[in-house]
């Protein structure tokens, strides 16, 4: 019988507590209303007002000469009923005929005392350089526009290598490779022979043999200045 009675005690100090709670919450939810209330017309007391809503339930709409303030409530929570003012409700109508056409809402605008309320900073726009600065990895590489590859105009060997390993800072003129060529030497001897030849020609006084001679130093000559045209 004791438990019995602490039980039903302690449902009613619960039951107590959740009421208390709940008045406590719904008198709390009509300050804020009324407080919203007086902001909004504060900001605009010569707007025209169309109806009054309920912030939490918008399906909820009173006349203005319906409206009695402290008496009229919203029924479904009864919170107290803001004011919809003529240019709010054209500004949403303007917004949803911009949204069906795929288009942005031209402006927001906000009153001062919104703006303080809703803690909202501005800053003119300009143009200033961007920028972030990151630690990535990456990989050092030649300039491709700068890269030159010298290839030999004659066939032969390598006998001598100048430039011997990657990264040598050479100029226009230095020597590269020292070239041994099978064909570049027969020319050269075809001319040294032509020349020798011309110098014995030239003791023996014969004009036409000495034109001849000449002739062959110069053929010779020529194939040994222009062999790289063989070979592009």
């Amino acid at each position: 019988m004791i438990d019995k009675k602490k039980i039903l005690i302690l449902g009613i100090w619960i039951l107590i507590l959740v009421a208390s709670v709940f008045l406590a919450s719904c008198k709390k939810a009509e300050e804020t209303a009324d407080k919203v209330q007086l902001i909004a017309q504060q900001e605009a007391p010569e707007k025209e007002i169309l109806y009054y809503t309920c912030g939490m339930h918008p399906s909820v709409r009173v006349n203005p000469e319906d409206y009695e303030k402290g008496n009229t409530n919203c029924p479904i929570c009864n919170m107290g009923l803001v004011p919809v003012y003529k240019e709010t409700e054209m500004a949403e109508m303007e917004e949803s005929e911009h949204k069906e056409h795929g288009e942005m809402a031209p402006e927001i605008k906000l009153s001062p005392r919104a703006q303080a309320l809703a803690v909202v900073k501005t800053e003119e726009i300009k143009f200033q350089p961007l920028f972030r600065e990151i630690n990535t990895v990456g990989e050092i590489d030649y300039d491709e526009r700068k890269v030159a590859y010298v290839a030999a105009w004659i066939p032969g060997r390598i006998d001598k290598l100048f430039v011997n390993f990657t990264g040598v800072k050479v100029r226009k003129g230095n020597p590269l490779v020292w070239i041994y060529s099978p064909d570049l030497v027969t020319t050269q001897e075809e001319y040294i022979l032509a020349l020798e030849t011309l110098d014995k020609v030239k003791e023996s006084g014969n004009e036409e043999t000495i034109r001849g001679a000449e002739s062959l130093v110069d053929s010779s000559r020529k194939r040994l200045l222009f062999r790289r045209h063989r070979y592009p």
